[in-house]
């Protein structure tokens, strides 16, 4: 993770899907609502939707 607003995200690794490293390699980006539950939205909290959009 090279930019959060979490501090204590920057520096942190996450896997990809197998669909998201196609997506990555086919440089084909979609913003979606992404599951919270994900590790590295640990630190997301209360309630509602986080629109995630992935770069490049």
């Amino acid at each position: 993770m090279v930019l959060a607003d979490e501090t204590r995200l920057v520096g942190a690794s996450f896997p990809l899907s197998k669909v998201g490293l196609w997506l990555m390699a086919n440089r084909i980006f979609r913003a979606e609502v992404t599951d919270l539950q994900d590790l590295e939205k640990r630190f997301e909290g209360g309630p509602g939707s986080l629109l995630e959009v992935p770069t490049a």
